[in-house]
């Protein structure tokens, strides 16, 4: 492991971003790590090596793109950091469209057919990045890869990669116990916990079927939405026909079921 990296794992331990016990989830399940990545805005030093960590290991893979774009709202902070540092272009991507003055998802200067990196904090099950390359997509920008910095190897990797998107991490969950086990900041006890808490809930894909990218340009003077195709009609505007709420009823793993609940939850 690169120092840097390791560096970055105690770092991230000393500031309490990633922490051992019981905790309750949102979706009720007790966990026995919390990730919490937002409390890196307040250590810019930590925040500027989370940047270097990444560029470096997209560097390494040999990943080329022209912008780049956080998922709201913790990576955020992340991605302005990489751009700011290698000068590299970014765009932002809202939850919402204002609902006045350009009414736009996607904002920044770009062009149709322009390759985007996705960029988040976490991945568990990759929905969130999902929902952020879905809206891109219907801008014409095209995402081949998206970068991460804690891929918490719950199934998140290969949902993303039945999409065609390659899952690039700074650290998976082995390699954080892994190490502060070796330096003696966690007990073999809790390191089997946590392994076993990973094992017994991986989670199956529950990401959307994307619609064909356009990478056209729109006309400019035209305001009104791009044609929807059917097969993807029920994803458009961002609310399903076949709701959260439908999808957690047929579930039939609970922890799907749960997951859904509280993404349906999240839509109030």
């Amino acid at each position: 492991m690169d120092p840097s990296v390791r560096n970055l794992i105690h770092d991230l331990h000393s500031i309490e971003a990633i922490k051992f016990g019981e905790f309750k989830l949102k979706s009720g399940i007790i966990s026995p790590i919390y990730i919490d990545l937002r409390v890196t805005v307040s250590y810019p030093a930590i925040l500027s090596q989370i940047s270097k960590c990444m560029y470096t290991q997209l560097q390494s893979a040999g990943v080329s793109y022209d912008v780049l774009c956080g998922v709201p709202y913790t990576a955020l902070t992340i991605a302005s950091s990489m751009s700011l540092a290698n000068s590299i272009p970014m765009v932002m991507r809202r939850k919402e469209a204002k609902g006045y003055g350009t009414n736009k998802i996607i904002e920044g200067v770009f062009k149709a057919g322009m390759s985007c990196l996705v960029i988040e904090d976490l991945v568990t099950t990759g929905g969130s990045v999902m929902e952020t390359v879905f809206d891109l997509h219907k801008e014409g920008l095209i995402v081949r890869d998206v970068v991460v910095l804690v891929d918490r190897q719950q199934g998140g990797r290969a949902g993303l990669e039945a999409k065609g998107m390659t899952l690039h991490a700074v650290l998976t969950i082995t390699q954080v116990l892994d190490e502060l086990l070796l330096a003696g900041k966690l007990t073999s006890e809790v390191v089997q916990r946590v392994r076993d808490f990973i094992r017994d809930n991986q989670i199956s894909s529950i990401h959307p079927t994307f619609p064909p990218t356009n990478t056209q340009e729109p006309p400019p003077s035209s305001s009104a939405p791009p044609p929807l195709d059917r097969s993807t009609k029920h994803l458009h505007g961002r609310t399903a026909s076949l709701s959260y709420e439908a999808r957690a009823a047929m579930a039939k793993h609970p922890l799907s079921k749960r997951l859904l609940e509280l993404m349906a939850r999240k839509k109030d």
